[in-house]
């Protein structure tokens, strides 16, 4: 009975939510996509080191 007054107030607050995060979501990503290339570097310099 009362869903569609909830999923008008959801949708409100997830676009201010989704408005607001988008810089903080993409540095996020960003951040764990370098996190993943520093991890890689880190493995092979640990494979490099231990094959010499």
């Amino acid at each position: 009975m009362n869903n569609s007054k909830f999923t008008t107030k959801f949708k409100n607050h997830f676009k201010n939510l989704n408005f607001y995060s988008m810089p903080a979501s993409i540095l996020f990503i960003v951040r764990k996509r370098l996190n993943l290339a520093f991890s890689y570097i880190f493995f092979f310099l640990i494979l490099f080191y231990s094959f010499f």
